[in-house]
């Protein structure tokens, strides 16, 4: 004769569940209000009584306690915070995971410098040249890929490396933050000086700037042309602003990294995930 649990519920509030549990079982089973919004579905036939206790709790991130003498299904504040820190830690980590993939950016070599600027220049005219999308996204990728390079990026690329991982990981999806080292009321302050950054960007940018020639930087009417993304970052700039948006697609956040001139006007953009 079956001695376990035989139930089937579908979509049914946690304490509704354990209520059924304890009608099918003959036990004393009670749960707390820190879990009337989670949902269950079971369907066990004869199954072990303390098994299905101890799945239930799992699943839904709670434990059994005893509390003036009854069996009670809670999830105590010390474990909804262990949780919380648990889950917290595992975004950071992804977040981390992402940066690090990010390519390695050796220092930079006059003959470093002229074969970005070369790739930039190059990818710029295939991609005014080019007549079907599969060439095209081709030229394109390999353009992104050159401006990864570029002091701007550099710059967003070391800033990365230096934010609070939790803080980010903390972000709900599609939401955004914006970070400055010298915050408006509605921005946040970058959590680090950013001075010595700051101070090898300007160096990096007017190596760049000394290497470009006339024909590298003259006007195109071209929707490609993101070069403004190279050569228009003020090496004097005093002011950045980083957006940061939770994607999600990806539930990983996109950065957007602008440059400001002295009197405040955006000089140049980075942009990365």
């Amino acid at each position: 004769m079956p001695s376990g649990v035989t139930l089937k519920l579908t979509a049914t509030f946690a304490p509704k569940a354990v209520e059924q549990i304890a009608k099918s079982s003959g036990q004393e089973l009670y749960a707390d209000g820190s879990l009337g919004r989670d949902v269950v579905c079971i369907d066990v036939h004869d199954a072990p009584l303390e098994d299905l206790k101890k799945k239930l709790a799992e699943t839904i991130g709670a434990v059994w306690i005893q509390r003036d003498g009854k069996t009670i299904l809670s999830r105590p504040g010390w474990l909804d915070k262990q949780q919380r820190d648990e889950a917290l830690n595992a975004r950071a980590a992804e977040i981390k995971h992402a940066i690090d993939a990010r390519p390695a950016l050796p220092e930079y070599t006059t003959e470093q410098v002229q074969a970005v600027i070369a790739v930039v220049s190059s990818t710029l005219s295939d991609l005014g040249n080019v007549h079907d999308y599969q060439t095209y996204d081709k030229a394109r990728w390999k353009q992104w890929a050159a401006l990864d390079q570029t002091p701007a990026n550099r710059l967003l690329d070391r800033i990365l490396r230096r934010l609070d991982l939790k803080q980010l990981a903390s972000l709900p999806l599609s939401q955004r933050i914006c970070y400055s080292n010298a915050p408006t009321a509605s921005e946040r302050r970058l959590p680090f000086d950013l001075r010595p950054l700051l101070a090898k960007f300007q160096e990096e940018q007017k190596q760049f700037l000394r290497s470009a020639t006339a024909k590298d930087t003259a006007p195109i009417d071209s929707y490609d042309d993101r070069r403004y993304m190279t050569y228009d970052a003020d090496p004097d700039c005093k002011r950045v602003l980083l957006v940061v948006t939770m994607d999600r697609t990806s539930r990983l956040p996109t950065f957007m990294l602008s440059l400001l001139d002295p009197d405040g006007w955006k000089t140049a953009i980075a942009t990365g995930r």
